[in-house]
């Protein structure tokens, strides 16, 4: 009838409380603190009431059974990685703990749901998963995925520690392992931020591990495969490795032209060539990373990643005040988008708040602490602190950046500019002789384009000390 409600149920899951019951509790003079016996006590009331739910647990095969298919035959069939996160594991009998665990595993589901490279579980499926008997490939062929996320939380004296392990389903490898330790009577206060550092992680892992099984199968054109190669080139950042991400990638995008994680990669891809002073039309080539990262934005206007990607591409254009606006956006989409965060950063690095940019940029480090472009963080943090006067700062930042990508000739010439500042002529001579071995024909044009400073005495700082180092740019 039409305007009229009726209650149903998916999976035999009844509502948490009766249809038209009302359950009142006191909380009158409750001050937010979760650990509060009101709130408490509401909790174990909608727990008891939930206890009734008829979900179905996991009930082991019989020996007569046929053995279940592998996770990989399961998941063979979708584009992207699937993923479940399990229900930690907490002590017993400590009912603090217990909302932890629950609320940990809810905010990891939750942060790797904003993914658009990932299918993840729901938490209904997940969370009311038997898992304490079921091993890692009975898990997997029972929630349809490849990948696992098991956690635990222990108490060690004053202190709790979160462990975390991603797990291969189909050969039961743990990926990637990690753990945080907090005090006890921070944990609830800092599970955001836990979370956030966990989930910044579990993806580049997960996603990593797709790169290598990608890589044994390099004739296989389906379209992830395709992609996921893509991508492994994309973060090595070379110029031929630029080059064989185009290839691939707009191979993937033949298959899917409206893939946004695929068309975010073309775009990004065309920026390290402009950057690089690798290409002879930079406006043709800015004009191509911008359509790539349009087309992203219209494709999934949801996606952080193509609101990053076009926010990058938007600096090349001019538009900074835009280019900030679609990085806090791509942020208000994905907080734990650490890209975003990072490029945020460098925006302020050249064009705003020096002290602000070198906060972004150390969060950015965080909470994707193995990101592959860390050291564009870290030049962020290098250009930040030569604005706000401290060159040695600056040269401590730089060094960390080039220890992490030595055969990037930008990061030399950082190096030689923070060098020559100092005064310490020869190490910005011999840095600068580094940086231009490796790209012999880099020009001012690339250079401003890859150094958007707002102020033109900044630029002309930077320039001058890099000419002063050998440079003839």
């Amino acid at each position: 009838m039409k305007g009229t409600y009726l209650p149903i149920t998916i999976d035999g899951t009844e509502p948490p409380l009766g249809f038209r019951q009302v359950q009142v509790l006191p909380l009158a003079g409750w001050d937010g603190v979760q650990q509060a016996s009101e709130f408490k006590a509401l909790v174990r009331a909608i727990r008891a009431r939930l206890g009734h739910s008829s979900v179905p647990k996991r009930v082991a095969p019989s020996p007569d059974q046929p053995q279940t298919v592998s996770a990989r035959a399961i998941a063979d069939h979708l584009d992207r990685p699937s993923i479940a996160v399990l229900p930690f594991r907490h002590p017993p009998n400590d009912e603090d703990q217990a909302y932890f665990a629950e609320g940990m595993a809810d905010d990891i589901i939750a942060g790797l749901s904003r993914s658009r490279l990932l299918r993840v579980t729901s938490r209904q499926s997940s969370l009311s998963y038997d898992a304490e008997s079921a091993s890692t490939a009975q898990a997997c062929s029972d929630l349809s995925v490849r990948y696992l996320v098991r956690g635990q939380i222990r108490r060690m004296g004053d202190k709790v520690r979160v462990r975390i392990d991603l797990i291969d389903g189909d050969t039961d490898e743990i990926v990637w392992t990690g753990h945080q330790d907090r005090p006890v009577d921070e944990v609830f206060e800092l599970q955001d931020e836990i979370t956030q550092g966990i989930v910044c992680t579990i993806e580049p892992a997960l996603l990593g591990r797709e790169q290598e099984l990608a890589a044994r199968h390099p004739q296989d054109v389906k379209h992830w495969d395709l992609f996921i190669r893509g991508r492994h080139h994309y973060w090595r950042s070379t110029y031929e490795d630029f080059r064989k991400a185009d290839e691939l990638l707009l191979a993937a995008l033949e298959q899917d032209p409206d893939h946004a994680p695929t068309l975010v990669l073309l775009a990004l891809s065309k920026l390290g060539n402009i950057w690089g002073g690798k290409t002879k039309n930079f406006d043709k080539t800015i004009g191509e990373a911008f359509d790539y990262a349009s087309r992203a934005v219209a494709a999934d206007p949801r996606d952080s990643a193509s609101h990053q990607a076009l926010g990058v591409v938007l600096t090349l254009t001019g538009q900074f005040e835009q280019a900030t606006a679609e990085q806090r956006r791509a942020l208000d989409l994905n907080p734990s988008n650490a890209p975003a965060l990072g490029e945020l950063g460098r925006l302020l690095a050249f064009r705003g708040d020096p002290e602000e940019a070198i906060v972004l940029s150390s969060e950015a480090l965080r909470r994707s602490p193995t990101d592959p472009h860390d050291w564009l963080w870290l030049r962020a943090m290098s250009t930040a602190a030569l604005r706000a006067g401290r060159p040695v700062e600056a040269l401590r930042h730089a060094h960390d950046a080039l220890s992490r990508r030595p055969d990037f000739f930008f990061l030399h010439f950082q190096v030689a500019v923070c060098s020559q500042l100092l005064g310490e002529t020869e190490a910005a001579r011999l840095a600068c002789e580094r940086g231009v071995a490796l790209n012999e024909n880099y020009s001012l044009k690339a250079l401003r384009l890859g150094y958007p400073y707002a102020n033109e005495e900044d630029l002309d700082t930077f320039v001058n000390a890099l000419r002063a180092s050998g440079w003839q740019g």
